[in-house]
Order: C-alpha cells, then sequence, then structure tokens
C-alpha cells in the first residue's frame, strides 16, 4: 500500500508555527521574522493566511508548499506540536527553537534544538543570528533530508533570491530612556490601571520594569501592584513592549496574564498611545513621560 501525497510547487518560504499569544508576537516581529527574511526566505505565520478554507487546510497547503518550517515549542502548546508531526510526515525540514529543554518532547530531543535566554542581556540578538545562521546552513545543503527513512522527496528547490529580503534598521535616538506613566482602558472591566513604565533604551531595543497598579474605585482595599519586566523594540515612530516575568508586589492574585503595549509616538517624544493586550482581553493606553534620565 502507498500513499501519496503532492507537495505541488515549492516555494522559498518559512512557515513558522508558534502559540496564537500575544507575547509571541513581538518575538515573531522582532527575532523570527528578520532571520528568516534575511537569508532570503519569506515568513509566514498561520494567522496571516487570508483565506476561505479551513484553518487547518489552509496550514496544511501553508506546510507543504513551504521550504522550510519553524517551530517554537515554549509552552508545549498542543496545536503546535500537531502541526510539528505534519511537518515531520511530510519531510519537511524544521527547526526547533525553545526557552526551555523542558518544552521538547522526550521523543524530539534527539533533534537539534536552538534554546535562548530571555536572561541574557541582549538575548533577542543572539536568537536571530542563531536562526539565521542555521537556516543559512540547511539552505546550503541541497539534499533532502528527512527525519524517517522510508520518506523520500523528490524534486528540485527553487533557486534563493540573491539578495535578503530584510535590511537591519540603523539605531536611532533614545527617546524612550525615562519615567512614563499610562492610563489603561479595558472595556467590559469594572477595575482600573494605572501603570508606572522605567525604560531604557540602546539602540533599537528597550528594557525596563512596569508597576501596574489595579484598583476598583468601589472597592479601595481590593487594589494591587504587579511588578512585570519588559522588553522591546522601539525606532522614531513606534514602540512595541511585551512583559516577560511579573510579581506581586502588594495585595492578592491568584492569576496573572502578562501584557503587551504596542502604540505610536507622538512628533515630540512625549505622549505615546496605542493597544494593550494580556493572554484574553484587549484594551487601549496612553501614556506620558514624568521623567527624563537620558
Amino acid at each position: 500500500m502507498r500513499v501519496t501525497i503532492n507537495l505541488e510547487r515549492l516555494e522559498n518560504k518559512c512557515f513558522v508555527i508558534m502559540p496564537f499569544d500575544a507575547k509571541f508576537d513581538l518575538l515573531h516581529e522582532e527575532v523570527f521574522r528578520p532571520a528568516i527574511e534575511e537569508v532570503g526566505l519569506v515568513a509566514l505565520r498561520a494567522d496571516e493566511i487570508y483565506g476561505s478554507k479551513r484553518i487547518m487546510q489552509d496550514i496544511w497547503d501553508s506546510i507543504r508548499s513551504s521550504r522550510f518550517v519553524l517551530a517554537e515549542l515554549s509552552g508545549r502548546n498542543p496545536n503546535v506540536l500537531y502541526e510539528l508531526g505534519l511537518c515531520h510526515a511530510l519531510g519537511k525540514p524544521v527547526l526547533i527553537v525553545t526557552s526551555s529543554m523542558d518544552d521538547v518532547p522526550f521523543d524530539l530531543k534527539d533533534l537539534r534544538c536552538i534554546v535562548y535566554e530571555k536572561d541574557h542581556p541582549r538575548w533577542g540578538d543572539a536568537l536571530r543570528k542563531n536562526i539565521a545562521e542555521s537556516l543559512r546552513a540547511a539552505l546550503s545543503d541541497q539534499q533532502k533530508h528527512t527525519l524517517f527513512d522510508d520518506i523520500s522527496v523528490e524534486g528540485d528547490y527553487p533557486a534563493l533570491p540573491k539578495a535578503p529580503r530584510y535590511a537591519p534598521k540603523v539605531h536611532i535616538r533614545p527617546i524612550i530612556t525615562g519615567e512614563w506613566q499610562a492610563r489603561e482602558s479595558w472595556p467590559g472591566l469594572k477595575v482600573e490601571r494605572e501603570t508606572r513604565f522605567y525604560l531604557t533604551q540602546d539602540g533599537e531595543n528597550v528594557t525596563g520594569v512596569a508597576l501596574t497598579q489595579r484598583y476598583d474605585p468601589n472597592s479601595p482595599t481590593s487594589t494591587i501592584i504587579v511588578k512585570q519586566t519588559v522588553s522591546g523594540r522601539a525606532n522614531s515612530d513606534t514602540l512595541n513592549l511585551v512583559a516577560t516575568s511579573y510579581e506581586i508586589v502588594s495585595g492578592i492574585e491568584k492569576l496573572w496574564s502578562l501584557e503587551s503595549w504596542q502604540g505610536a509616538i507622538d512628533k515630540d517624544g512625549s505622549t505615546i498611545r496605542g493597544t494593550v493586550s494580556d493572554k484574553n482581553r484587549k484594551g487601549k493606553f496612553e501614556m506620558h513621560r514624568t521623567q527624563d534620565t537620558q
């Protein structure tokens, strides 16, 4: 018995399988996509597929037509693991990325994985470079290696573009460095939130701390304060931040969802407005500079 799967036309794309979560959005845009485009491939994520088919059919079609796959296994997301299984069954070359080897299933631990450590001060730059180098080495090998001996792939790879799709941005003036006060508006929530940011900018990289106070005007004793460690990117027009860890400073909170902020910077650099989101909700924020530490 033989099962035949037609891959049809292979394209110079790298399909990225990763959780649909706000905290991974910045990782994709600032690390994965630039690394993939640096080697001449098009980066494609499942939530960027717009079609009339069922989502699983769109994902299947994208995996079939992609030359390479990058899989982010942090958190052991079941959808990611299922799609990774499809990749291996199709004989697709896959680059596995994770923030912890504990999230890599036992059956996959003998495969090469890129493990990144967010405690490293420039972990994003290091991860981007590591991914690009790994993809470049894999693309230079024209052999069609598969995970299983009884799966074979025939045909020719398309020629890679001569120039990379990604051009590194030039460093800019550190306009974000300083102290900021933000008011957050979350539709449907009876509580209010205010966040004070202490940020440092080095080139386009931004790191710092966010102290979020959540309170109910009708119940002052329910106020909590949460400290979040944040990192992200900024240019002259936009700021993108994502919280990577948190601790409860005061009050009682059983579960806190890490937040991310995406905003537009006004011309004089004193106000930033945009959207704030956590795992389940999305709101708006407006932040103003309260102290300049440049």
